[in-house]
């Protein structure tokens, strides 16, 4: 994981979700990555989805740099390439 994605990662964590929803599981999982194996390299899907949720939940996370729409779309771009 980069910096940035450990940063959104630990950001999205304490973010408020809905109760059971993949966006809750996928943040906490996001977070226990950056916390415990940051070097775990994370593929192009994972990415997107992080950047994703980070743009998607901007207005509870306010002390970092959010991912803009052009971003998130050159990596879905990339993820769905990848999926190919």
């Amino acid at each position: 994981m980069t910096e940035r994605q450990i940063e959104l990662a630990n950001a999205l964590a304490k973010c408020t979700f809905a109760v059971g929803t993949f966006d809750k599981r996928f943040a906490a999982h996001m977070a226990t990555i950056a916390k415990y194996s940051p070097e775990f390299p994370l593929s192009p899907s994972q990415i997107y989805h992080l950047y994703r949720m980070a743009h998607r939940y901007r207005r509870q996370i306010t002390d970092i740099e959010i991912p803009t729409q052009a971003e998130i779309d050159e990596l879905k771009a990339l993820a769905e390439e990848n999926i190919q």
